[in-house]
């Protein structure tokens, strides 16, 4: 191979990481800040931008490396956890609680999870607060707001931060329909909206399965 050939092959590979590492900084920085926090850290949110994460297959605009998701472990970033998930960093700063809203998605199951730094560790003793779909109190149109914050509230649908002021808070859906929708919920730090809310069209599941699925009263 040519001189002019070599030059080529390494602009290209320089090229491709320079992508990768601008596609990925800031969501991917974080999960590795967040994963490495000491217990009961406070201040400053890690980003100002947060974004989702997901290990799940096309089409997702979210998805990140696989081998990647593989090493972030025990949980929730493995890639075989559930039947596509997303997750995304939350900070719940005093006064300023992480209010989340959203619509049902017709699946066997679905739960909505609070991690801890520890549990991505491995080292949390207590299960993470979580939610249930069949736990969550849902308006008529089908769509829910659950709050997460340090003061007390008579919100209908809540969890408790523990005293942590950050979080991963990770949506798993199990088993639904070829050709659904799925809802990306809204989340706001106090009155700031840090992720709008949007949909994923017509998915299909990452299980097989037979037999029409009905969402479990």
């Amino acid at each position: 191979m040519s001189l002019a050939a070599w030059l080529a092959l390494d602009l290209a590979i320089a090229l491709a990481i320079v992508v990768l590492v601008l596609q990925y900084r800031g969501q991917l920085l974080t999960l590795l800040r967040f994963r490495s926090l000491p217990s009961g850290a406070a201040g400053r949110p890690l980003t100002r931008r947060p974004r989702w994460l997901s290990t799940q297959p096309a089409p997702n605009p979210d998805a990140i490396p696989r081998v990647l998701a593989q090493r972030m472990g025990p949980f929730p970033m493995t890639p075989h956890g559930g039947d596509w998930n997303f997750f995304s960093y939350v900070h719940i700063a005093p006064g300023s609680p992480v209010r989340i809203h959203g619509r049902r998605l017709p699946c066997r199951h679905a739960n909505i999870t609070l991690y801890f730094p520890e549990h991505l560790r491995g080292e949390a003793k207590s299960l993470p607060p979580s939610l249930d779909a069949d736990q969550i109190h849902y308006a008529d149109d089908g769509s829910y707001s659950l709050t997460i914050g340090h003061e007390p509230t008579d919100a209908a649908n809540a969890l408790d931060p523990a005293g942590h002021h950050h979080g991963m808070l990770a949506l798993r859906h199990y088993l639904f329909e070829d050709g659904v929708d799925l809802h990306y919920p809204e989340v706001r730090w106090g009155e700031r909206l840090v992720l709008p809310a949007r949909t994923l069209a017509r998915l299909r599941s990452v299980f097989p399965h037979r037999g029409p699925l009905r969402r479990r009263a």
